[in-house]
């Protein structure tokens, strides 16, 4: 989705003398990756929702390619080809989650990340 931002920088004038510069606010659209998790007993009701949501647009869809990864890309792939018409190309998950990676870290300046602290439950041996 797309939300509204807010980005106030320092300008340093190089003629001033003043070290204090000048604050600007600029405003910019941003955008917001969303992760939804839901249980994948009710993914047939899922792509029921998603095409009654498109309505007269559903056959927008239909016939387009999009790429999935993971054990729901084998297990679910006729269900998302009959019910929206997609057709479904499966990749894999290690290989497109390092490529997803890289393309944030070099696309999206000023991004912020959140892991936990907390250490590993599990004793690790390397």
């Amino acid at each position: 989705s797309n939300v509204p931002g807010r980005r106030r920088t320092l300008s340093q004038d190089g003629c001033s003398e003043s070290s204090e510069g000048n604050l600007q606010d600029e405003e910019f659209k941003r955008s917001r990756l969303h992760f939804v998790k839901f249980e994948t007993k009710h993914i047939t009701n899922l792509t029921h929702y998603i095409k009654d949501c498109m309505g007269d647009d559903a056959n927008v869809v239909a016939g387009r390619t999009i790429r999935v990864t993971g054990g729901g890309a084998y297990k679910y792939t006729e269900l998302f080809e009959k019910v929206l018409g997609l057709t479904i190309i499966k990749e894999d998950e290690m290989g497109c989650l390092i490529k997803g990676s890289n393309f944030l870290l070099n696309n999206i300046p000023n991004d912020t990340s959140k892991t936990s602290a907390k250490p590993p439950t599990l004793p690790l041996t390397l």
